[in-house]
């Protein structure tokens, strides 16, 4: 057995497992950050004097053991979800406990027989919460060992990167969503464009459906047109153009325009300063009127 006596000199000043010594035992519970315990095993959690040694006041078997195999399945349970207890995490356990978000990567941990990864869907939902609540996770959560997180195409992880991804086609993307989101984010500066970060320079551009790089050209009429940061640049050169007119009553535009009219009356074509062009239009012999 423990005993500790103490003298009036430490009345209203102490605090940890043996309370307030304050003569009012209802707030015995008090926890390390002064708010109440709402168990007794939070109470004794909060006062461990090493983090690592936190799973000796928690529950080893959450899942139901009927075998070995099942004390096994229960004890990586344990051992994974145990991590949210880290003190590296402290700022997010001063605003959001996070006991029951434990029990419940047990639980998933249980129900899926504890593969590799069973902890993280809950872990990421603890610390996305603990984010919300004002918390700035300066580095992610995630680990080598922990819940690793691999993107692709030369984006990074982040907890906290723009809800709305930047692209070459929307540069700057107008987001309905104000707050951050987890996940594979560009970095500072570059453009997500065809499964990888590029600089703005390196956009693609597209033409009648086709993508080009920044580079390619193609020609349009008398004008080319260079794919330069994720635009046409384009010469401006005032190029020839036609006007047909098909069967008669088909017209198609210098600038492609295409439209029918019938009548047998002359029509004027083009007038310009010193030309006029018309079509005159009479039935021949022998064939219907329109």
């Amino acid at each position: 057995a423990v005993q500790i006596r103490v003298t009036p000199a430490l009345r209203e000043t102490a605090c940890g497992l043996c309370g307030h010594f304050d003569g009012e035992p209802s707030n015995d519970l008090t926890l390390l950050d002064a708010r109440s315990a709402l168990t007794p095993r939070e109470f004794g959690i909060s006062w461990v004097v090493e983090r690592d040694c936190v799973h000796s006041g928690l529950e080893r078997e959450a899942c139901a053991v009927r075998s070995s195999a099942d004390k096994n399945v229960s004890l990586t349970a344990f051992d994974r979800c145990s991590i949210i207890f880290n003190d590296i995490y402290r700022d997010c356990h001063k605003v959001l406990r996070p006991n029951r978000f434990f029990e419940s990567c047990q639980q998933d941990c249980c129900d899926r027989r504890s593969p590799s990864g069973c902890e993280c869907a809950t872990l990421d939902e603890y610390f996305r919460e603990c984010q919300r609540l004002g918390v700035d996770l300066k580095e992610t959560w995630r680990r080598d060992t922990v819940c690793p997180h691999t993107c692709d195409g030369g984006s990074e992880y982040h907890e906290c990167g723009p809800a709305c991804r930047a692209t070459c086609a929307d540069r700057e993307p107008a987001c309905a969503l104000s707050q951050c989101a987890s996940g594979c984010h560009c970095p500072q500066g570059l453009l997500w464009d065809s499964g990888r970060c590029v600089e703005p320079r390196q956009c693609a551009c597209t033409y009648r459906g086709r993508k080009y790089q920044s580079g390619e050209q193609v020609d349009q009429d008398c004008n080319t047109c260079v794919c330069d940061d994720g635009r046409w640049q384009c010469t401006k050169a005032i190029c020839d153009a036609t006007c047909s007119v098909l069967l008669g009553h088909i017209y198609t535009t210098f600038d492609g325009g295409r439209f029918q009219t019938r009548g047998h009356c002359g029509f004027i074509l083009l007038q310009a300063e010193g030309i006029r062009v018309i079509q005159n239009k009479h039935v021949c012999a022998g064939l219907p009127k329109d």
